[in-house]
């Protein structure tokens, strides 16, 4: 289905900063797999873990998911149910991935909200973690950032619908 050029322009910047954000997601998931290796290896064979792995770990967990969201919404990759859906008529269909996608862009839209207002708390009263001390906020901000993206993902796919449903 054709889109307007704008759109079509703005629909090929949003699907490739998501790209670039799931390449972050995978150098965070190498990352974890070399600092849980040399945590291991380290405390297995010469009693010296990694301090803050755990911590650490975690962090990179968050990362991973965050950064990854939005290309895997790109790529509609997210559970759905189809068995149901695929046997509607195509108008059925848009109208039901146009309320799908309302759906999701509201629930994105608000954990952008509360993500960031998580970051500014933990920025003002300086929470971090607790063994390594790595600042919360600038997490928080990036989970905030990467919802966002969701949220433009997701107003393409509603935009895209609603055609389907005009149309």
């Amino acid at each position: 289905m054709k889109f307007h050029p704008r759109l079509e322009r703005c629909e090929k910047r949003v699907n490739s900063v998501s790209n670039v954000f799931s390449l972050v997601s995978s150098v965070a998931l190498v990352v974890m797999l070399l600092l849980g290796s040399v945590d291991f290896i380290g405390a297995k064979l010469f009693n010296l873990p990694v301090p803050g792995a755990v911590e650490m770990t975690g962090l990179l967990g968050l990362v991973i998911a965050s950064f990854a969201i939005a290309f895997t919404q790109v790529l509609q990759g997210h559970t759905s149910i189809d068995f149901l859906v695929n046997r509607l008529p195509k108008r059925s269909k848009a109208v039901i991935a146009s309320i799908v996608s309302l759906f999701g862009l509201v629930l994105f839209a608000l954990i952008v909200w509360q993500m960031y207002s998580g970051g500014r708390t933990f920025q003002t009263t300086g929470r971090i973690t607790s063994i390594v001390h790595i600042p919360l906020a600038p997490f928080a901000y990036a989970i905030a950032v990467c919802c966002l993206l969701t949220c433009l993902v997701l107003l393409v796919t509603l935009v895209r619908s609603i055609k389907g449903v005009v149309k």
